[in-house]
């Protein structure tokens, strides 16, 4: 009987710590895709000053022709 106890708690011990690698690999995941939606936000973000850059360039160049 104390046996079958023994291996009932390992078999306890061994679903928790599964379950808590199973956490950990989501906790990383879910950083994962934080990081990712920020890089896409930065991407995004740098797109948007180039294309304000551009326009600003575009219009520099139209007022020189224009003098």
């Amino acid at each position: 009987m104390q046996e079958e106890f023994e291996e009932f708690k390992e078999f306890k011990e061994f679903e928790e710590f599964k379950e808590f690698e199973e956490f950990e690999e989501f906790e990383e995941f879910e950083e994962f895709e934080e990081f990712k939606e920020f890089k896409e936000f930065k991407e995004f973000e740098e797109f948007e000053e180039f294309k304000e850059f551009e326009e600003f360039k575009e219009f520099e160049e139209f007022e020189e022709f224009e003098e």
